[in-house]
């Protein structure tokens, strides 16, 4: 059998503490495991890399630098 295409997931985020966990929970909740997930923080201020780090089970990959 053919294994089904990688799909990446990228979340734009800035000071999300508040919603960024439903995020993670929705991912979760997904049937289709063959993905990874990109967080682009534009450097927040509150505890949304915290939040994020401590999900590492569906974060692949965190960039977390100054929005343009």
């Amino acid at each position: 059998m053919k294994a089904l295409p990688k799909i990446t997931v990228i979340i734009p985020s800035k000071n999300s503490e508040k919603t960024i966990e439903k995020t993670f929970d929705s991912l979760r909740q997904q049937t289709y495991k063959n993905f990874e997930c990109i967080l682009v923080d534009g450097l927040s201020t509150d505890a949304t890399i915290d939040i994020a780090k401590k999900n590492n089970d569906v974060i692949t990959k965190i960039i977390s630098e100054k929005d343009n």
